[in-house]
């Protein structure tokens, strides 16, 4: 292979990586903060103006609001600034600001899909900081280094904003300018990710009361029903797990289903899926115990959509023929032909002795 063809496949590979990367990236950059809120949906807003009385300022360790906790990244103090005046700067509105030489963080709450606000030097003509952005694992998924402007009165503030994508969620913004630095933050914003959608989930569809022996062996079957806006072929059937949700949010595991057939089970006449899963597993995997009242269903689409639905279940120590949940096997065809010769014998004796 000639030098020429390695540099060239070089250099093929490296711009497919860059793609790739592209492509794949878990975190959206804005700069505009009309594109922000479009792109995010409903959000909450801290605005630092009421928090502090005017010209006033309150100095702690953090300050947390709406869920978001606003601090240091080192020992030195952050501080909300009331209007008119903070480190000598006149501004035009309340913030918060980190200040001595210590880079700060931005704390998030769980579940964070988009983050964003107005940033601005407190103390200066302006200075680059680099922010970099942490996902709900600590694992870095965006850095960017933006020249912050004065936070002076009438002065163009800096918009940044991230919104997480691919399923990922954001936990910390953290903003260092690489040395003594004061930089404040104003109407901070959060979209928190939206609620999986609710689906119709029927714990042993038919005329059930849903009794559910801890001693079961057999299938307990959950239904999950169409409607004119669900399709359940859109269900991505190896993603389903079962489980109460009070122990599998306690830290039990909810199990996957065992058997999947498409079934109208409320005769409207559209299909609806049918998941069969383990009682036996259900119980021994911690699932479920005597103290559960509920079963949760989760799972996603093949887009990605995550999907929940629970119904109630009754507990029960041992099968009582109440629950059908036990699945007895069926009698040979030899056994039962026996056993009809044997009644017609009783039968007889019977009649012969009247």
């Amino acid at each position: 292979m000639t030098t020429r063809l390695r540099t060239l496949l070089l250099i093929i590979f490296l711009f497919t990586v860059f793609i790739a990367g592209r492509v794949d990236a878990a975190l959206v950059f804005y700069t505009d903060p009309t594109a922000f809120a479009t792109a995010a949906g409903p959000l909450t807003t801290i605005d630092f103006e009421g928090i502090v009385p005017s010209g006033g300022n309150v100095s702690a360790p953090s300050h947390t609001f709406s869920g978001v906790t606003f601090a240091p990244d080192g020992v030195n103090s952050s501080v909300i600034c009331g209007s008119n005046s903070c480190a000598g700067s006149p501004y035009d509105s309340s913030i918060w600001f980190s200040n001595f030489g210590d880079a700060f963080n931005i704390f998030l709450p769980a579940g964070t899909l988009a983050a964003g606000g107005f940033f601005g030097d407190i103390d200066g003509p302006g200075f680059n900081t680099t922010f970099t952005v942490f996902n709900q694992s600590n694992t870095l998924i965006d850095k960017q280094t933006e020249f912050l402007n004065d936070f002076g009165a009438g002065l163009t503030h800096n918009f940044l904003g991230w919104i997480a994508s691919g399923g990922d969620s954001i936990s910390r913004i953290r903003g260092d300018g690489g040395g003594n630095l004061w930089v404040g933050a104003d109407d901070f914003s959060i979209s928190l990710i939206p609620p999986p959608p609710p689906i119709i989930v029927d714990i042993k569809p038919g005329p059930s009361n849903n009794t559910v022996a801890l001693n079961g062996n057999g299938t307990l079957q959950v239904g999950i029903l169409a409607n004119s806006d669900f399709d359940v072929l859109d269900i991505d059937i190896d993603s389903l797990l079962f489980g109460d949700p009070i122990l599998v949010d306690g830290g039990a595991t909810a199990l996957g289903a065992t058997s999947d057939r498409l079934r109208d089970l409320n005769h409207d006449g559209l299909d609806d899926l049918l998941v069969g899963f383990s009682i036996s597993d259900l119980v021994d995997g911690g699932a479920l115990d005597a103290s559960s009242v509920e079963g949760r269903l989760t799972g996603e689409l093949f887009d990605g959509t995550p999907i929940v639905g629970s119904d109630i279940v009754r507990m029960v120590p041992q099968n009582n023929g109440g629950g059908g949940l036990v699945i007895s096997a069926v009698p040979e065809p030899s056994t039962l032909a026996l056993t009809a010769l044997g009644l017609l014998g009783i039968g007889w004796r019977r009649r012969k002795r009247a």
